[in-house]
């Protein structure tokens, strides 16, 4: 077992010394971090040199394929661009380099003996796989911990595809990336990490970058876990989330040859046009619905609209009982500019209701006005990612004057910070986007401290405690019912907000996190409602928001 005093030692696995800009990334976290560190590069001199598996063959059946990537690289420029080739020698410049000799069998390179003995000789404790070639035999057991690559592919097995194409093309609402490591067969990859993204529906360049630079934290993620706790408790952690994992929910489909691609092509230009001519005449709001009972009422179509002038929305709804009145803080944003600031109104058991009332507005975004009580004093903290704050309000004259304290956290883009008190701890949940190029649906975090009004939060050693765009991202309060504790989350499968889910939290401690999903909730009850992320209630009101395809 490793004491936290020795960094392990990790072999790079190259097939040239360009490598993209997501995995020069990787390899840059990792030379600067306290738990590992390269000490030797293996270059396979008869690797494969294509373009990150993006490359079309030069021939005529792959005409279709070459003019989709003309047109996409025509249209879509995402920043930063994960493929931007970087020479990795600038950051290994005086790193051994092993020089090895490769043959093939069939579709695989296999090292030859001299070189695997080499290897052996280095102690290596991971061997960090990065290019196309794929690879088995005595080279999957030269480093203690084997071989660990990156699979950008929700199916272990599809290893031909481009990685996010046909995610795209046949209209899948997830994209999967998994950290693996290497058996001779893809079916017996051990899988290290796993995550899930909402695939871009219009972009498949787009899709793929930001799928790639989501991915860059995973394996630094997993090799200090590795250094920090030992072989024992780090295996048994990840056996214990690969078995919680859904499995893959869609076959490979291969090269994307003429006749494959055509009609998933063509589907894919009509939906585009499709939606340019729709949004014409339509455009999409978001608007609250609200219900007053006892219990929560998730029977949604039997909820009351609150629909928002043509040139707004109303989002994120908090409600506050207080003295018999229902105060409900909102996001509101003109569509132009499209800049969300917080507004308070009133509803009464009759469902007549005030206009909003602006109450905070800065230079930037704001929405998720969640307000908590401590010490008899209540305090706003809304969503201002957009400034890289978690922000902390005041309330000194309530429900409408609020002035600002200070950041509770600084340069992080974290959305929808939810607190919770528990256990005589105040619990932070937030969905973060740790790297530029990544989205804020995928991945939430959890960090912990005395006071909710704290700017030392001490972050759970499991964070990310979950990487899935299906139920990362908070939609609303937690709360207790019948001594059970409940999370309600976005579900982003097929795009921002597009439902709902409730979750039970099982465990919450310093050391452990753990829950289940108990309900699930889709925007099924009116075929104009596109989506549906935020539930919350207070007293005998709840209130939800929906996103309204709305006739202009």
């Amino acid at each position: 077992m490793h004491t936290t005093s020795e960094k392990l030692k990790i072999g790079l696995l190259i097939d040239n010394f360009q490598i993209p800009f997501w995995a020069y990334e990787v390899v840059s976290r990792i030379m600067n971090s306290d738990y590992a560190t390269f000490t030797t590069i293996i270059h396979n001199t008869n690797g494969c040199k294509e373009d990150w598996g993006i490359a079309p063959p030069q021939n005529l059946s792959s005409l279709l394929y070459r003019k989709f990537l003309d047109f996409e690289n025509a249209r879509y420029n995402p920043q930063p661009n994960a493929f931007k080739p970087f020479d990795v020698k600038t950051l290994l410049a005086d790193i051994p380099v092993i020089a090895a000799k490769t043959r093939q069998e069939k579709s695989d390179s296999v090292f030859e003996q001299n070189d695997i003995d080499a290897i052996h000789q280095q102690k290596l404790d991971v061997i960090f796989k990065v290019g196309q070639s794929s690879i088995k035999g005595a080279i999957l057991q030269a480093a203690r911990y084997g071989v660990w690559a990156y699979h950008h592919s929700e199916n272990p097995a599809a290893t031909a595809e481009p990685h996010g194409l046909w995610e795209v093309l046949e209209t899948h609402p997830t994209t999967g990336v998994s950290l693996v490591m290497l058996n001779d067969s893809p079916e017996k990859h051990k899988t290290i990490y796993r995550s899930y993204s909402s695939t871009d529906q219009y972009s498949f360049k787009r899709n793929r970058n930001i799928h790639y630079n989501k991915s860059i934290s995973f394996l630094p993620r997993r090799l200090e876990t590795l250094q920090k706790f030992g072989e024992s408790a780090f295996f048994e952690r990840v056996q214990k989330e690969d078995s919680a994992a859904p499995m893959h929910t869609r076959n490979g489909y291969g090269t994307p040859v003429n006749s494959r691609l055509f009609f998933p092509l063509a589907a894919h230009m009509r939906r585009q046009l499709q939606s340019k001519l729709a949004q014409r005449s339509h455009f999409y709001q978001w608007m609250l619905f609200f219900d007053f009972g006892d219990d929560t009422n998730y029977q949604f179509k039997r909820y009351t609209k609150i629909l928002p002038p043509k040139d707004r929305l109303w989002a994120d709804p908090f409600v506050e009982y207080r003295d018999g009145v229902y105060y409900v803080f909102i996001e509101e944003a003109l569509f132009n500019p499209k800049k969300g600031y917080l507004s308070v109104f009133t509803i009464n058991e009759s469902g007549e209701y005030s206009k909003p009332e602006t109450i905070i507005e800065q230079p930037y975004h704001m929405s998720y006005p969640q307000i908590i009580r401590w010490e008899g004093v209540d305090y706003m903290i809304p969503e201002t990612s957009s400034n890289r704050t978690v922000e902390l309000y005041k309330c000194t004259q309530w429900p409408k004057k609020w002035e600002f304290q200070y950041n509770l956290m600084e340069d992080i883009r974290a959305v929808d910070a939810t607190l919770f008190f528990h256990d005589d701890k105040w619990w932070l949940f937030a969905n973060i986007a740790e790297n530029q190029g990544s989205n804020t649906f995928d991945e939430l975090f959890l960090f912990y401290s005395d006071s909710p009004i704290s700017q030392n939060w001490t972050p759970h050693p499991l964070n990310p405690i979950i990487s899935d765009t299906r139920r990362a991202r908070p939609a609303g309060k937690i709360f207790v019912r019948d001594g059970k504790i409940y999370r309600p989350s976005q579900n982003c499968e097929k795009r921002y907000g597009y439902g709902l889910k409730i979750n039970e939290i099982i465990t919450l401690n310093t050391n452990e996190y753990e829950e289940r999903e108990i309900h699930s909730f889709l925007p099924d009850w009116d075929e104009n409602i596109r989506g549906v992320h935020t539930i919350n209630k207070d007293g005998k009101l709840t209130l939800i928001d929906a996103v309204y395809w709305r006739a202009k």
